[in-house]
């Protein structure tokens, strides 16, 4: 049978079928090729060059990686240990530096408060001593 013998309804049912075969091989041709580079790409997944002979490196590297991480941190940690603890005991002397103080201050105070009440004591006997030889005086004239 010709092509040219079909009918024209015959002949676009033929091309559509066509267009629709080909677009499903092109579609298995595609799904296989994925098939294909997923299949590929697993072992290049699983080891660190592909399966050669140093594909322990990768795990190995990592974990030396993660160890040296590790004990910087830690290091890292004493060292603001360290520092926490200084700060702290300088904290504790300065604020025993201060109770020191305030009590200077306070001994002071009590000081001036002594002194004042000496003054007052002083100024009231010389006030009396005046008063006396004011009225001494007074008798006398």
């Amino acid at each position: 049978m010709k092509l040219s013998d079909l009918s024209l309804l015959q002949r676009e049912e033929l091309f559509k079928t066509l267009r629709i075969s080909i677009t499903h091989h092109r579609r298995i041709f595609r799904n296989s090729l994925l098939v294909i580079f997923f299949v590929l790409s697993i072992p290049h997944l699983s080891f660190a060059c592909g399966g050669c002979r140093d594909s322990y490196l990768g795990s190995q590297k990592a974990e030396q990686g993660k160890e040296s991480y590790n004990s910087q941190e830690q290091k890292i940690f004493t060292s603001i240990e360290e520092l926490n603890a200084l700060l702290d005991n300088e904290i504790i002397k300065a604020q025993e530096s201060v109770l020191r103080e305030n009590e200077i201050l306070l001994n002071l105070e009590k000081n001036k408060n002594i002194n004042e009440k000496n003054q007052n004591f002083y100024f009231k006997q010389q006030n009396e001593i005046q008063s006396i030889i004011n009225n001494v005086k007074a008798i006398r004239e």
